[in-house]
């Protein structure tokens, strides 16, 4: 996943974000995002996912990759993030830009793997967000964003999410609750 902010030509160095684990990705990129949006300069940011599923997110390469047209060394150890890795002399490790063009496109091939073939009427686990790892069935589809319903013990809940956010199950239907193991 590519996240752009601002208009910028691009060229210069990618830096790398060591995380902690990559368990807490969804907090990690929501520090990210508000680090960004708070110093207003033009950044990239890369988060190179090679799958998604009931273990969570799992990552090309281990480090998050960033660059900006401002100053990086406020990016601390926070939440997910152990900071930037950094050289010997304390500037940014760098990334060749060939190898960072690489994981894009290896990110941009499996990007929504995990949700191909999901229709109206398919079982699905939802990833992310506060329903995330409840499963349900696919009422409605528009534009990419899926209506689902999680049948609990003692109500409906709907949910509006994007059909990225949905992972395909493929059980039989007397199987279908509100969760699944496999």
């Amino acid at each position: 996943m590519l996240i752009l902010h601002g208009k910028a030509k691009w060229s210069g160095p990618w830096a790398q974000i060591e995380l902690t684990s990559d368990a807490r990705l969804e907090e990690v990129t929501l520090h990210l995002i508000r680090w960004i949006a708070k110093h207003d300069d033009p950044a990239q940011v890369l988060f190179p996912v090679a799958s998604r599923g009931l273990y969570g997110v799992e990552l090309l390469y281990p480090n998050i990759l960033i660059r900006s047209k401002g100053d990086l060394s406020g990016i601390r150890s926070v939440m997910g993030i152990q900071g930037l890795a950094l050289t010997a002399t304390g500037q940014p490790m760098e990334l060749d830009e060939d190898f960072v063009q690489s994981l894009i496109k290896a990110s941009e091939d499996q990007a929504g793997s995990w949700s191909e073939g999901i229709k109206v009427g398919s079982f699905v686990r939802i990833l992310f967000g506060n329903t995330r790892m409840l499963c349900g069935t696919v009422t409605k589809l528009a534009n990419g964003i899926a209506d689902v319903i999680v049948s609990l013990a003692v109500r409906d809940v709907r949910v509006r999410i994007p059909v990225r956010a949905l992972q395909l199950l493929k059980v039989r239907k007397g199987e279908r609750r509100y969760y699944h193991n496999g």
